[in-house]
């Protein structure tokens, strides 16, 4: 839902063709939060247009109303989610020699649930415009999705031993693979309105209340620990303010809290503070390789230099180092990636866009939201085991010159399946390996952008135990890492590798409903997780045009010389058990009765796990990938920039979506009608 705010959406002045004077502006606005109230008050129920001219008793002003309802509703701030739509009334019945479009949507994840339950309720809600303006028929929406199952990166894998009565309500027992936490449903997080209010789920609210163990399973002080925490923050403020950091964009109050480009935020941002340590900014600049391309400094080169700084300063030890070492590790799980791959100009890019409010974990798997969305109000068409090789699209320029769009997607079975509109929700790590060609190519723009972004991986290891032998009133415990080649080092290149393995443990005894432990394998850790041999993370080729795979670029390589760990199932599940019985001071290592170890990366329909902005990236990057090129729009976390590397950004992506294939087929909304007279 998004937050309710005084000031007009960018995307929103477009809708009247002349500026709007201070009078009809505060009346615009009032309209439309007045209408948003409505919505946010009850997501069970659609807001009518009815019900919005009744936002003012002055019918002069009725029509800017239903501007502003229709504004909204079709940019997905109202009547989205799993509800029904009113029906309109007087709409002539269609006949069957009507035109009937075909939008499909390809990837059955949360973007593209949200975007075909989107589109259903934006063709229903404007029913009438397709019959009397189109005389068309309502367009059909099929999803194909390539697995045998929903919800992509999404995944509550049932356990194999149910116990029933555990969770209320007949909820099954499940092991998170994949998404696991909501961060905060406060301020404008829409799945506040599916989760909450109409699906009605339940769900544990987490506290911060995590201890944080070091190697030998000793507890770490809480103030050496709030000590290197302070220490991390001071790092992560020079970075930010770092001459060759992009300067943030200033949040303006919007209706979803998207902010102003970085241009125009240049022009707004107040004049940046000195640097903090001069010295440093001579040593990280851009580098030029043999073709003139700027290839600029990482992250995590200027945190290791910084860290190097303050061991001078401040005779760190080497339990300072494993601490602070936990806080980069807890950086590289939001990454999905080592920090030194991370672009030190933006990675903190979508800084300021967090929704507020206490994270949580839905009772009986997070699935039950793609469930939702998939049958509520009534199923929708999917396509399981729909292995998509090829897209075939519509430029803007042959739709001009044809006078309309034609698309085709070609899947690996042979089936082919025609369309006037495609919506691409394929993870980019998928783009990124090439295994999906189209044609014709993508534009060099959009290619370029595909190649800077980069994918990442988080890796799990979920355990369950016959009880619980740690402090059940614990949602999560941290562990900070011994390195291995040299214990007790004092040389910050000696934690990189190991720093993300078993990192933190949560907690899901209380949404699983079994003495359930996950850990995670973040950084170095989740890449070599993947094989048992060295695997380092590295960006993979790029084919937006052509399926055959190039050699892969921009390939990094292990900071430290540690050897690589045995990363076997069995070897994990028996290292992953020993520490446990390190930190909780028991006499063997605990016994599993069940155990899951995911390898995001070698799933062929992901690729990995979430995008991050890689050493290459640049400003603007995430909203080149989400525009749409002709006839073939694309959505997913990695194509909102406010909100990447997020289900929420997922869901909101394929809002987006939605109303791009509704306004490229009813065209823009004209408010300039609309527009009263002045008092």
């Amino acid at each position: 839902m998004p937050a309710l705010v005084p000031a007009q959406h960018n995307r929103e002045l477009r809708l009247f063709k002349c500026r709007l004077d201070e009078h009809h502006a505060r009346l615009y606005l009032s309209l439309r939060n007045s209408i948003l109230r409505l919505w946010t008050r009850n997501p069970l129920v659609a807001v009518t247009r009815e019900e919005a001219a009744q936002c003012t008793k002055d019918r002069r002003y009725q029509a800017l109303a239903l501007i502003a309802h229709e504004w909204l509703a079709k940019h997905g701030y109202i009547n989205f989610g799993c509800l029904e739509q009113p029906m309109i009334r007087g709409v002539p019945t269609p006949a069957q020699s009507w035109r009937q479009r075909t939008v499909v949507i390809i990837g059955g994840g949360v973007a593209g649930l949200s975007c075909a339950r989107q589109l259903y309720g934006l063709f229903h809600q404007y029913v009438d415009q397709w019959a009397r303006r189109k005389r068309e028929r309502l367009p059909r929406i099929l999803v194909l999705e390539g697995r045998n199952r929903v919800g992509g990166r999404i995944y509550s894998h049932p356990l194999r031993h149910q116990q029933p009565g555990s969770l209320p309500h007949g909820l099954s027992n499940t092991a998170e693979l994949g998404a696991q936490i909501i961060t905060g449903f406060d301020h404008g997080n829409p799945l506040d309105a599916v989760v909450r209010g109409q699906l009605a789920l339940e769900y544990h609210l987490m506290t911060d209340n995590m201890t944080l163990y070091d190697y030998d399973g000793t507890i770490i002080n809480e103030d050496q620990d709030t000590k290197m925490q302070d220490l991390f923050n001071d790092i992560m403020e020079v970075a930010s303010e770092h001459p060759l950091s992009w300067k943030p964009a200033v949040k303006v109050p919007t209706s979803d809290g998207e902010r102003t480009t970085l241009a125009a935020a240049n022009e707004q941002a107040e004049p940046q503070k000195p640097y903090l340590f001069p010295g440093l900014a001579n040593g990280i600049r851009p580098k030029l390789d043999a073709d003139g391309d700027t290839h600029a400094p990482s992250l995590g080169s200027l945190m290791d230099e910084l860290v190097a700084k303050f061991q001078r300063e401040r005779n760190l030890t080497a339990k300072d180092l494993r601490i602070l070492n936990w806080h980069f590790a807890n950086l590289e799980y939001g990454n999905a990636v080592n920090v030194a791959n991370l672009s030190l100009g933006g990675w903190d890019q979508d800084s300021g866009n967090e929704f507020e409010g206490q994270h949580s974990m839905v009772l009986g798997g997070y699935n039950q939201l793609v469930r939702g969305l998939l049958q509520q109000p009534f199923p929708m068409d999917v396509r399981s085991s729909q292995i998509v090789k090829e897209i075939q699209y519509t430029t803007d320029e042959s739709i001009k010159q044809e006078g309309g769009s034609k698309g085709r997607v070609v899947c690996a079975n042979g089936t082919s399946y025609d369309a006037d509109h495609i919506v691409s929700t394929l993870p980019l790590g998928v783009l990124k390996y090439g295994d999906v060609s189209f044609q014709p190519p993508v534009p060099a723009w959009k290619r370029a952008t595909l190649r800077r972004l980069g994918f990442g991986v988080l890796n799990k290891v979920v355990l369950v135990f016959p009880e619980c032998f740690w402090p059940p009133e614990r949602d999560m415990f941290g562990l900070c890492n011994q390195t291995t080649s040299v214990p007790n080092s004092l040389h910050q290149n000696h934690y990189s590798r190991h720093r993300g393995r078993f990192f933190l443990f949560w907690n899901c005894l209380k949404s699983t409903g079994r003495p359930m432990l996950t850990a995670l394998m973040a950084g170095d850790s989740a890449f070599d997780t993947e094989t048992s041999g060295p695997v380092s993370p590295y960006r993979t080729p790029t084919s937006l045009g052509h399926s055959s795979k190039a050699s892969a670029s921009g390939a990094s390589t292990p900071l430290s010389s540690s050897p690589p760990p045995d990363t076997t199932e069995a070897s994990l599940i028996s290292s992953c058990t020993a520490t446990l019985a390190t930190m909780f001071r028991l006499p063997a290592p605990p016994k599993p009765v069940e155990a899951v170890i995911t390898r995001w990366k070698s799933d062929p329909f992901s690729r990995g796990v979430y995008s991050y902005l890689g050493t290459d990236a640049q400003p603007g990057d995430y909203d080149s990938m989400a525009q749409r090129v002709g006839n073939l729009h694309f959505a997913g976390e990695a194509t909102c920039g406010t909100h990447p590397a997020t289900v929420h950004g997922a869901f909101i992506s394929g809002l987006r979506a939605a109303s791009e294939v509704i306004e490229q087929v009813l065209g823009p909304i004209d408010g300039t009608d609309a527009l009263p007279p002045q008092l």
